[in-house]
């Protein structure tokens, strides 16, 4: 009788701690559960807004007709950048997703003439990194420099460009301000037209990340209509 006693004070206090062991489980399932839910609609809309954003950069600026791009390429189409970096809450959204391209330990953020000025600007306010202002060729008055804003000598930059054809003008800029002493390895842009513009690029070291390539947004428009 006294062994039986044992036993049953035994299996109640195993019992009690197994239903502790499985209200514990129970709760730590719950609050997973819940964080991937949470997770997955975070992800769903953070995916949603990048494909409203394209949406609203293809309805701003997107042009049909003949132009001669910047590279010497004739194109019947056309990103008008001035047109999405002059609308105050589309050039926002576009930086909330710029920064998230940028290195670690990036020092500078470099905006080349004329559309990357109002790009790097922003970015600049929104990350809190240092910006230059880097121009087509150096002035010949004043301190007759290529880079405005900042020393650049030692210093990892990251040039921030809108649009990114062949890359022939990020080419000739870079050259200028690793002459300077820059230390540049990156290039950022909104939208890359061209994908050989990758691979020219690279050949000089650099690696091209963008927002959006022409084709996403073509598509995406396409398969929405």
């Amino acid at each position: 009788m006294r062994y039986c006693g044992y036993v049953r004070h035994f299996m109640a206090y195993i019992g009690s701690y197994a239903q502790l062991f499985f209200e514990f489980v129970k709760n730590y399932l719950t609050k997973m559960i819940a964080r991937y839910i949470i997770k997955e609609t975070i992800l769903k809309k953070v995916i949603m807004d990048k494909i409203e954003l394209a949406r609203e950069i293809y309805k701003k600026s997107h042009l049909i007709g003949e132009f001669l791009l910047r590279s010497g390429q004739k194109s019947n189409e056309y990103f008008d950048k001035y047109l999405f970096e002059s609308d105050p809450q589309l050039i926002m959204a576009i930086i909330k997703e710029m920064k998230l391209f940028i290195p670690q330990k990036t020092e500078l953020i470099a905006g080349l003439e004329m559309g990357g000025i109002p790009l790097v600007t922003a970015l600049s306010i929104e990350t809190g990194i240092p910006s230059i202002f880097v121009r087509k060729k150096a002035k010949e008055y004043g301190t007759c420099k290529i880079a405005e804003g900042g020393t650049i000598f030692g210093k990892k930059v990251c040039i921030i460009e809108d649009i990114v054809t062949t890359g022939g003008q990020i080419i000739k800029s870079v050259q200028e301000l690793r002459n300077g002493g820059a230390k540049i390895e990156n290039v950022l842009c909104v939208i890359q037209r061209n994908f050989d513009a990758i691979e020219i690029l690279a050949k000089e070291g650099l690696c091209l990340k963008s927002v959006f390539t022409m084709e996403y947004i073509n598509n995406l428009v396409k398969n929405t209509e």
